[in-house]
């Protein structure tokens, strides 16, 4: 959420019912959701092109990779979800977070701990881990790099502390947010699927 609070939006008053429509408007629109690979995740180092921003958008909507049914392995595309969208004029690809890079985020946070600047820290932190690229270009890090000292985790989450201003930061982590929401969305969908399966096949077998 961002740090301008509830009491803020609260007070302000639509103007037009353009900012009506605007604010009770489908949350999801202007995203587009797409499966993640995590095995093809690559290292990228700064000003190293992965193509424009529209490289994905066409890719099926909504949906887990099919290698989520693998045995085992599978394992690892659950949860596994991009999305891609525009703001001001600027194409950013993110995607979820694996339990190493939530990790981290909580590591190079401690230091805000118990500090105004905690819940800013925060969605900064979120932030640097989940964006993948941004115009077709990467962050400084490439994600998952495998330090144990989390390096790569400070040197992206330094970058965008410097370079990017509040603005960007809580609109990337809002949509971060829709992607995780997404994400849980599907998840029970696919578990509502596979027991209607397992009943038919039930029903069938006997």
């Amino acid at each position: 959420m961002s740090e301008h609070g509830a009491e803020g939006a609260i007070q302000a008053q639509p103007s037009s019912g353009d900012e009506i429509d605007a604010e009770y408007g489908d949350p999801y629109d202007g995203i587009t959701f797409a499966p993640f690979n995590p095995t093809e995740a690559v290292s990228v180092p700064l000003g190293t092109p992965l193509g424009t921003g529209q490289d994905t958008e066409n890719s099926s909507p909504g949906v887990f990779d099919d290698h989520y049914k693998d045995d085992f392995e599978g394992l690892m595309f659950l949860g596994a979800l991009q999305a891609q969208f525009s703001y001001i004029g600027h194409k950013f690809n993110i995607r979820t977070l694996s339990v190493d890079e939530l990790l981290a985020a909580a590591i190079i946070t401690k230091r805000y701990e118990d500090t105004i600047g905690a819940n800013r820290a925060y969605a900064t932190a979120m932030v640097a881990l989940c964006t993948v690229s941004v115009d077709g270009i990467g962050l400084p890090a490439p994600i998952g790099e495998g330090d144990e000292s989390y390096a790569w985790a400070f040197e992206r989450f330094d970058y965008v502390k410097a370079k990017w201003f509040p603005y960007t930061v809580d609109y990337v982590y809002e949509r971060y947010l829709l992607l995780e929401d997404r994400v849980r969305n599907v998840l029970v969908e696919m578990t509502e699927q596979a027991k209607k399966a397992e009943s038919r096949a039930g029903s069938t077998s006997g």
